[in-house]
């Protein structure tokens, strides 16, 4: 069996036992009482938490994100550089160019 379709049945069958196990515990769960709204505030050791307003920086998300993608695309890439299907390679880093493109413009 080629390596290329190796890792990829791998990784099917990965995200298939992922999915199972999220079924499997979302199945097993207690159903969630919205009406209860002790249950959704914040607790810290009897304490009431004040609600404070938060700035999050999603600037280093962002660039974590992208290298992620870059990565799978070159490791995408060196798996089938000989292979037939090194054009689907080139077509995912095109539209990962694409997609940036299309962010860095909004």
């Amino acid at each position: 069996m080629d390596i290329t379709l190796l890792s990829m049945l791998v990784i099917a069958l990965t995200l298939l036992f992922v999915l199972s196990l999220y079924l499997l515990g979302r199945f097993m769960a207690p159903p969630f009482d919205k009406k209860n709204i002790e249950k959704i505030q914040p607790y810290s050791c009897g304490e009431e938490l004040p609600i404070e307003q938060i700035q999050i920086k999603i600037h280093q998300y962002y660039l974590a994100a992208v290298f992620t993608v870059l990565e799978v695309a070159a490791l995408f890439l060196a798996l089938t550089i000989y292979s037939p299907l090194a054009y689907l390679a080139l077509i995912y880093l095109g539209l990962v160019f694409v997609t940036y493109l299309a962010y860095r413009s909004v």
